[in-house]
């Protein structure tokens, strides 16, 4: 479990910099409206993370894992959503 974490961590960072230098490199119009869809798909981001942690956390019983993979699906497609 220990090594999924690590990759985890790794492609969320990675996610995170390629969105953030996409919202600083690539010359959009920056209007409010697209420092609020920014700032909704940060929060998603860290939502997303929280939800791993909580879903697959070493310490957590079994059935809290059962549980916890759809939570942590959800979030991941709200994700998605949320990039494209």
């Amino acid at each position: 479990m220990k090594n999924l974490s690590g990759h985890a961590w790794l492609i969320w960072s990675i996610v995170l910099v390629l969105t953030l230098a996409a919202a600083i490199l690539v010359p959009f119009t920056r209007t409010g409206t697209f420092w609020v869809a920014f700032a909704a798909t940060l929060v998603m981001l860290g939502l997303t993370w929280f939800m791993y942690r909580r879903a697959f956390h070493q310490k957590e019983p079994l059935e809290s894992k059962l549980l916890g993979w759809p939570i942590f699906k959800v979030a991941f497609v709200a994700l998605i959503v949320q990039m494209i």
